[in-house]
């Protein structure tokens, strides 16, 4: 209640709705997945530090500098 008392001040009407739902990301993504391959998620076969490596492309995700050691 504390942040909605806060939106109220800021916010015109007297009148707030929240949504709260819960989004399948990988249900999203890929319609049509289904057992295990959904169960294992898309690290199934990577070691975090390659996944990492791919995801951001192989370079910082601060800088965009390419060839520098990742940290995790």
């Amino acid at each position: 209640m504390s942040w909605v008392n806060r939106l109220r001040r800021w916010m015109r009407g007297d009148s707030l709705a929240v949504e709260r739902v819960k989004f399948d990301m990988q249900k999203m993504q890929n319609p049509d997945i289904l057992g295990i391959e959904y169960q294992q998620g898309e690290l199934a076969g990577f070691e975090v530090r390659e996944y990492l490596l791919e995801k951001w492309g192989r370079q910082c995700t601060y800088r965009g500098i390419e060839n520098v050691p990742l940290e995790v």
